[in-house]
């Protein structure tokens, strides 16, 4: 974005110094904001780390602010307190389970627009599932007309290690069977979402997941509510930026050769 205020503050100058009266570079300034504006923005709202849920709470549309309500077809979404799992969750203390328990029920995120709450899509989600082990977990993406646009499965099996004495766990081996051990995967896709399903095999009844640091961006001109990320390409808030820096020249040689048609028409 520095760019382009500076490739307009030098525009704004560029009429300056050629001579003309304020009126003369409304132009350029106009031209300037259309550039500025002109991209298609994509916004973030707040990440989702459940670490100020109490532990046990049963969540609904607590976070459809950040634009999504987290359901599922079968069992109550619960907050877990699984700090005491080495190393803990990737945001401490807290993750979002499903059939808390077992913690192997599905999971839906359902893409709501922050604002009004109602049904929409978002541009990109990303997540971390975490502790998946001898059990399939798997993400199914899909859009407003319910079409797979995407479907990955993450698994871990045997995490104690293929030397593990699982009877004799935790002396004879690092992690247990019936756990993920702290594994962290990570789920990221970026299309026209609408809802993302989870789903675990069960095949192992104590071996659970659960998700964490759930975030969804929008692409919108307008602001919507939560935080909004810093203005870098890291947080890829503003997407396709970099692609488009090659735009200024151009535009300058444009809105320069303009500003001298306007000087010269003036003169006539």
């Amino acid at each position: 974005m520095g760019y382009l205020f500076h490739s307009c503050y030098i525009l704004e100058n560029l009429d300056k110094l050629l001579g003309l009266k304020n009126r003369k570079y409304l132009l350029t300034g106009i031209l300037c904001l259309s550039l500025i504006s002109g991209f298609d923005n994509a916004f973030a709202v707040g990440m989702i780390n459940f670490d100020t849920a109490a532990n046990g709470a049963i969540i609904t549309n607590e976070y459809q602010t950040d634009g999504v309500i987290f359901s599922s077809a079968s069992y109550d979404i619960k907050v877990l307190d699984d700090a005491g799992e080495t190393p803990g969750p990737p945001s401490t203390p807290n993750i979002l389970v499903s059939n808390s328990g077992p913690n192997n029920g599905d999971i839906i995120i359902s893409v709501v627009d922050p604002t009004t709450f109602a049904p929409t899509d978002a541009s990109s989600i990303s997540f971390k599932l975490f502790s998946v082990g001898n059990n399939e977990v798997t993400v199914i993406t899909r859009d407003s007309g319910n079409s797979i646009i995407d479907s990955q499965a993450f698994q871990h099996i045997d995490v104690g290690g293929v030397n593990c004495n699982y009877p004799e766990w935790p002396a004879g081996c690092p992690g247990p069977i019936t756990n993920g051990w702290a594994q962290t995967d990570t789920y990221s896709f970026s299309g026209d979402i609408r809802t993302i399903t989870i789903t675990s095999s069960q095949a192992v009844e104590e071996d659970g997941y659960g998700i964490d640091d759930v975030l969804a961006d929008f692409n919108t001109g307008l602001p919507v509510a939560g935080e909004l990320l810093s203005l870098d390409s890291a947080a890829l808030v503003i997407a396709g930026l970099g692609s488009m820096i090659w735009m200024v020249p151009a535009v300058a040689g444009a809105v320069g050769a303009g500003v001298i048609l306007v000087k010269f028409g003036a003169r006539e």
